[in-house]
């Protein structure tokens, strides 16, 4: 990795994905005068989670309407309306009936991604003129924040199915997924390398039709890149690492997600008993809560006593009932209850948070359940890790669906192992209540992401040397906490990324070798098939590494989605019995660098 010789000012020059698309809101609404903000269904969650309600209203934003539901636009309004949408046939069909019959003053119209990257989309600019006879529409504009920023380093599609990238023909979330990763390109003005998992063949698909988006749209693309190497795009896929999603996570963020499950950074807890009404829907930002900031990559006991500390500095702040207070006193109190009821409101979602892990962690034995993942993921001990998959599922108080989780880790390490004991761990499962369909979870999962179809050997076990170096690492492995030992491939894969050692081969570059071997400064991470909050926390970590060794270079991680292991199974029911990843390729073309002929083989980790 390449270090400079004076102290870097990050915050000056580091990707941020929240920053860029809140960068767009001045200008969207530097209109003088009330508004009303008209937005679709997913600018709706884009604009929520990187800016408040709050917030708005400071811009004279009086009111954040859906453009589709125009019945309940009844009376004409005296505010200016600003548009934002994405740029659909849908949505100009909604803004044409809108400016045909309009409700507000005037309009200023600002897309979220590029209006023309297709020839018939060139009518839509004409359709909207047509339909504007009173000529209430003061400005068109593109802006380029078509994706949903969950923080400063993680960036989601909410695309959750993949499939329609396996298709010949052309199909809508395989052009929403282009226009998501351009949109991100295009909002941090970088014009990439594109780097993409040879055996794959959706990455190959992304990064063909990326690659033509960005020749076709040159003129957009044309940003002079101040570094001294280009920006990088990797496009990997998350079959190579299925073992991560299965795993119990036991930081902040992750265990929201897998225990109850994040959506556009809100949480819904109105599922968990013994939920408080008025908080059902707890909002993680770590942009408004600094408990969540400060804590969000922190462990379950970290979190535990930084809690406890919480609720003693707002008992301490807090005003004491029965006290007898002077008018200044009370005067005083009066100027702090802003502040006091704003950490009342944190104490009181944290608190309750946290009660719901452990209410799960203690029913579901969620512990002891990890304990045995991170040994099966780590560990090469069939012996042992028979013995410790049969015990679990012997055990009434693990669910069916956290026991067909083990046992589809447990295939994944062992499929190839001569006594595997799948028949009788597949028996118990059965035991359980487990139906056909679910049962077969555990051989599609092998299908999805078994060694027949990993690049990478990410047990260590398919040969000699490569189990050796498992041998020799496990006893000096830091087993402090035997919760989190397993790391996931990503971790790895930038490791190699910055050492400038990822294969070449493996990875080719778009457009031919460049990029390939100079070490990258800025890197965007697209994982086909579904990031983790694990994987979100390796990407932090490494982005902290290089901060404290004075390193310029920085990484986001982004995805078509980001799982839990709820998430991830419907993912492996999708695609687990889906074989046209199997097949070799013909050559084709991507960003005019020919292809060879790649069919679905192994490569050694060190190789």
């Amino acid at each position: 990795m390449r270090t400079s010789n004076s102290t870097v000012d990050f915050k000056q020059r580091k990707m941020d994905p929240v920053a860029a698309v809140r960068s767009y809101i001045p200008k969207m609404l530097e209109t003088l005068g009330m508004k009303t903000f008209l937005l679709d269904r997913e600018t709706a969650g884009i604009i929520g989670m990187v800016i408040s309600k709050t917030e708005l209203l400071k811009d004279e934003v009086v009111d954040i309407d859906q453009l589709h539901e125009r019945a309940k636009r009844i009376e004409p309004s005296a505010t200016a309306c600003v548009v934002f949408v994405r740029p659909t046939q849908e949505n100009i069909r909604h803004l044409c009936e809108e400016l045909r019959d309009p409700k507000f003053r005037t309009y200023h119209l600002f897309f979220s991604n590029i209006v023309q990257p297709r020839q018939e989309r060139k009518r839509w600019i004409e359709d909207l003129a047509a339909a504007d006879e009173d000529c209430l529409v003061r400005q068109v504009q593109e802006l380029y924040g078509d994706y949903y920023a969950i923080n400063d380093q993680a960036v989601t599609l909410n695309l959750p199915n993949t499939t329609p990238f396996n298709s010949p023909a052309g199909h809508p979330m395989v052009d929403r997924t282009v226009d998501g990763v351009t949109s991100l390109l295009l909002s941090m003005k970088k014009l990439p390398v594109i780097r993409y998992l040879a055996s794959s063949t959706k990455c190959i698909r992304l990064a063909r039709e990326v690659a033509e988006r960005v020749n076709t749209e040159g003129e957009l693309f044309s940003f002079r890149n101040k570094r001294r190497s280009p920006p990088l795009l990797l496009i990997i896929d998350r079959r190579e690492d299925p073992v991560t999603p299965l795993l119990k996570q036991w930081t902040y963020q992750a265990m929201a997600h897998e225990l109850i499950g994040i959506h556009n950074n809100v949480l819904d807890l109105s599922k968990c008993p013994g939920g408080k009404k008025d908080m059902e829907e707890l909002v993680m930002d770590s942009r408004s809560d600094t408990f969540y900031r400060d804590n969000m990559y922190l462990n379950f006991g970290e979190i535990g006593e930084n809690i406890k500390q919480l609720v003693d500095e707002y008992q301490a702040a807090a005003p004491q009932k029965g006290t007898t207070a002077s008018i200044e006193d009370l005067q005083t109190l009066m100027q702090d209850m802003p502040e006091i009821r704003a950490k009342s409101g944190a104490v009181s979602k944290h608190v309750a948070l946290v009660f719901e892990f452990k209410r799960q962690t203690e029913t579901r034995m969620l512990m002891e359940l990890s304990q045995v993942e991170q040994e099966l993921a780590v560990t090469q001990d069939h012996a042992a890790a028979c013995e410790q998959v049969a015990n679990m599922l012997h055990n009434p108080r693990v669910s069916p669906t956290d026991a067909l989780r083990l046992v589809m880790l447990y295939n994944l390490r062992y499929e190839n192992n001569t006594a595997n004991a799948l028949q009788e761990f597949m028996d118990l499962l059965s035991e359980k209540g487990l139906d056909a369909g679910e049962l077969a979870l555990v051989q599609k999962a092998a299908h999805y992401g078994g060694m027949a179809r990993r690049s990478f050997d990410i047990f260590e076990n398919k040969d000699t040397m490569a189990r050796m170096r498992s041998f020799i690492k496990q006893p000096l492995k830091d087993i402090k906490n035997v919760y989190t030992q397993h790391t996931p491939l990503l971790q790895e894969i930038l490791r190699d990324l910055f050492a400038s050692k990822l294969d070449p081969a493996l990875f080719p570059a778009t457009g031919g070798g460049r990029g390939l071997i100079e070490a990258p400064e800025e890197v965007i991470i697209f994982m086909m098939g579904g990031a983790t909050y694990e994987e979100s926390l390796c990407v932090a970590s490494f982005n902290e590494e290089l901060q404290k060794a004075n390193v310029d270079a920085r990484v986001i991680l982004a995805s078509t989605h980001f799982h839990n292991s709820d998430t991830f199974l419907e993912e492996v029911e999708r695609e687990g019995g889906d074989c046209r990843d199997d097949v070799t390729m013909r050559d084709s073309d991507v960003g005019g660098h020919p292809i060879q002929n790649h069919t679905v083989r192994s490569r050694f980790r060190g190789e």
